[in-house]
Order: structure tokens, then C-alpha cells, then sequence
């Protein structure tokens, strides 16, 4: 009873501890908690009144705006929090914001001359109305990223956690009240997602941004800003390329179901993603913003605590993971009939099988961030090449059998492969060993066949 005392008196205290990593990390987590639960209230809502097809053209919109978004900003916010002087960080701000306005010139660029064909290969010819909301997303999210990356430098959390509550609340409600009032097609999701962006955006314009954010434009030399682009040129050319990568990997099912099916397969199909990557994004948003400062601060000063961070994180999010999604896959199609409505009982299969191959998740994406501190950009380049034709064979098992849920079955499987390969080449930056890592693997794949079989047995 003392130890265990003494142990709850030492987790208290760093909470209680300003700027510490507990308490950060509890900042965020809680921010994304709040600002998650309010969404998935709602969504019901939106799910019921929107319909599988409208869910299905929005999907298909933001999959190419958020596959295309790591351009805006070249990833270079990501090099704030490691800039190592004042005058290195403006001048990547200034490089942000030149990225920003290069992308968005091209992208009106692209969409003019360039709309009709690409929709024509998607099968989404009713998108185009909608094709000109691309460049606005781009600026808004563009800002936002900019923004979030300078409040990581300047540790305010509770400054995101709190933007993160009110846009999302603000988003659902613009979202259903289009809905009921105006008509319950695309558009409505779409303008409702965008302001997300603007009001994140400005809630964290905090005052100390607001003081120095005129340095940004004053007393700069070009050939200085040119010096910290070679300095920083892997986010570009290996950060930005293997996001992109990542991306396309991610959203290949959508590209596929709106290519070989329909808006509805696609709306399903989304859902089912969306509702397996809430309770996920909650960890993952909140713990890579801090899991970046942190270990940004010990790889110089403290690498043996940095090992211990990183194993201790892995091994709690995969059992997490592990025991949630393995219970989740089990009952998703009861759950999305009676969340969403019968319309989306397929949606709910879907759901379990995006499960099973979701168990490394929660690990991987808040550890990757490591690739960037320790300048290894090309292997996460490469290993996201190696990702996107490992899904791409899984997906396309389902062409082969001609079965669309052997094609996200198959594309499950990849994930979950592919999840392993990352993580261990993270464990050897960090000169951890990936003995246990495989044996989760093993372990991950018997409950990944299992519950298929019992499945194919009902």
C-alpha cells in the first residue's frame, strides 16, 4: 500500500508539473477526447440524414485534398520545434508560407484545365461543382499546420486542445444544420468540415505569435532563406513525398471503390474508416504533438531516456489497441446497424475488418516522428513506397476474386504488415530490440485469422 501510495504521489506530481510531459500529454489528450466524443455524438446524425452516397462524394473530396495537402506547407513546420536559432525557425516559417501560395496558384491552375478528365477516371462527374472548394481547403489547412507547428515550438497545448473542442463543435452543427434547412447532399459536409481549418487556425494565433509574427516579413535575406531550404531540403523532397506516399496508401480503398463501384460503396466504405480511427486519432493526435517536443529534447541530452520513452509508449498503445479493436471487430456490424440504420450494414463489416489490421496503429504514427529527428527521411521515404504496393497487392486480391470485401480484407492484412515493418526499423534508430515487436506480430496475426474464420463460419 505505501509503494503503491508512493507511486500515485509520483504520477500526480507530474501532472501537476508545468510544461512536463505528463501534463502535456494530458492537455492534448483530453482537448482531442472532448473534441472526438462531441463529433461522434453527432455523426449518427449526419450519417442518417446525409445517406451512404453524399457521405460517399464528400469522402472521395477530402481523400484528394488531404492526399494533396502535405504540399501546401513541404512539411516544414515539422522543423520548428528542432530549428535551432530564432533566425532559422522565421526563415521556415517564410518557407511555409512561399510554399503555401506556390500550391495554391497551382492548384486553380490544375483544376481549370485538367477538372474533366481526372473526374472522369474517378467516376465522379457529380464532384465537380465542388473542385474549387480544393484551393480554399489548402489555404486554410496550409495556415493551420503553420500555426500548429509554432505552438509546438512555444509548448502551448492548451491553446490547440481548446481549438480542437470548438471547431468541431462549430463543424458538426454547420454540417447538420445544412442538412435540415438547405439539402442533404455533399456540399453540406464539405463546408462543414472547412471550418474546421479557419477556426483552429485562429484560436491558435496566440499573443506571442501575434507579437513576432511581424518578423516573419521584416529583415530577411534571401540568401540566408536559401541556406535553411539546402538545411532543410529533406522535408520536401523525402518528408513531403513519403506523406504523400502514406497518403495514397491510405486512401487506395476510396480511389478503388469509386473507380470499380460507386458513391455508395465509397460512403461505406468511409464510415467504416472514420469510426475505427476515432478512438485512434484520440491517442495518436494527442501524443505525436507532444511525443515531438519530447523527444526533440532528450535525443541530444538524454538518449537512454528517449529508448525508454519509445518502448514504454509501443507497449501500451499495442496492448491498447490489441484488446479494444479485437472486441470492436467482433460486434461492428451490430453496431452500425444500430448507430447509423440498416442502410449501413455493410459499412459496419467493413468497419471489422479495418479493425483487425489496426492493432500497430496507435504505435506507429506518433513514433514516426522519430525519421525526422533523426534525419532518416530517406528510409521513410522508401519504406512508404514499399507500403503503398504492399496495400495495393491487398487490395487488389479483391479484383482477383472479384469480392469487395476480399479487397478491404486483403488491404487489412498489408496494413497491419506494413505497421510492423516501421516499427521495427524505429526501434533499431533507437537501438531497441524488435524481438517483442515480432512476437506481436504473431500474436496480432492468429486474432487477425481467427476472427475471420468465425466470420466465415456465420
Amino acid at each position: 500500500m505505501q509503494t503503491y501510495k508512493q507511486y500515485l504521489t509520483r504520477v500526480l506530481s507530474r501532472f501537476k508539473t508545468k510544461g512536463s510531459f505528463t501534463q502535456n500529454l494530458a492537455i492534448t489528450f483530453s482537448g482531442n477526447v472532448m473534441a472526438q466524443m462531441l463529433g461522434f455524438l453527432l455523426t449518427p446524425f449526419i450519417a442518417r440524414i446525409y445517406g451512404p452516397e453524399a457521405y460517399g462524394l464528400f469522402s472521395l473530396f477530402i481523400a484528394i485534398t488531404n492526399n494533396l495537402s502535405p504540399l501546401t506547407t513541404m512539411q516544414f513546420p515539422g522543423g520548428y520545434v528542432a530549428a535551432r536559432t530564432e533566425s532559422e525557425f522565421y526563415n521556415l516559417v517564410r518557407l511555409t508560407i512561399l510554399s503555401i501560395c506556390i500550391i495554391l496558384v497551382a492548384s486553380v491552375l490544375v483544376i481549370f484545365f485538367f477538372a474533366v478528365p481526372l473526374l472522369e477516371f474517378f467516376n465522379a462527374e457529380t464532384l465537380k461543382p465542388y473542385l474549387f472548394f480544393i484551393p480554399v481547403y489548402f489555404l486554410f489547412m496550409g495556415v493551420d499546420n503553420l500555426l500548429l507547428g509554432w505552438n509546438i515550438r512555444s509548448k502551448e497545448f492548451t491553446r490547440g486542445a481548446v481549438a480542437k473542442i470548438f471547431s468541431t463543435v462549430l463543424s458538426k452543427g454547420i454540417t447538420l444544420l445544412w442538412g435540415l434547412l438547405v439539402w442533404p447532399s455533399a456540399l453540406g459536409i464539405i463546408l462543414g468540415n472547412l471550418m474546421l481549418y479557419p477556426v483552429e487556425a485562429s484560436l491558435k494565433l496566440s499573443r506571442s505569435i501575434r507579437q513576432n509574427i511581424g518578423r516573419v516579413f521584416h529583415n530577411f535575406s534571401v540568401k540566408e532563406l536559401w541556406l535553411v531550404f539546402k538545411d532543410h531540403r529533406g522535408y520536401p523532397w523525402f518528408i513531403t513525398s513519403g506523406v504523400l506516399i502514406s497518403n495514397l496508401s491510405n486512401h487506395l480503398p476510396i480511389y478503388y471503390l469509386s473507380i470499380e463501384f460507386d458513391a455508395t460503396a465509397v460512403g461505406l466504405y468511409a464510415l467504416a474508416t472514420s469510426l475505427v480511427a476515432l478512438p485512434l486519432s484520440v491517442i495518436i493526435m494527442s501524443t505525436t504533438t507532444v511525443f515531438l517536443q519530447k523527444a526533440a529534447e532528450l535525443k541530444n541530452s538524454r538518449p537512454a531516456e528517449l529508448k525508454i520513452l519509445v518502448y514504454s509508449l509501443y507497449n501500451q498503445f499495442y496492448y491498447l489497441g490489441l484488446v479494444g479493436l479485437t472486441i470492436f471487430s467482433l460486434f461492428s456490424e451490430r453496431i452500425f446497424v444500430f448507430l447509423f440504420g440498416e442502410a449501413w450494414r455493410m459499412g459496419g463489416e467493413f468497419a471489422g475488418y479495418i479493425a483487425l489490421g489496426s492493432f500497430f496503429m496507435m504505435a506507429v504514427f506518433p513514433l514516426s516522428v522519430l525519421f525526422r529527428l533523426f534525419n532518416k527521411e530517406r528510409i521513410n521515404f522508401m519504406l512508404q513506397v514499399v507500403s503503398l504496393f504492399v496495400k495495393l497487392a491487398g487490395l487488389g486480391l479483391g479484383i482477383y476474386f472479384r469480392s469487395v470485401q476480399v479487397s478491404i480484407l486483403g488491404y487489412s492484412l498489408a496494413t497491419l504488415l506494413v505497421h510492423f515493418i516501421t516499427l521495427v526499423y524505429i526501434f533499431k534508430l533507437v537501438e531497441l530490440s524488435a524481438k517483442k515487436i515480432t512476437l506481436h506480430l504473431v500474436l496480432s496475426m492468429a486474432i487477425f485469422f481467427s476472427i475471420c474464420w468465425i466470420g466465415y463460419e456465420q
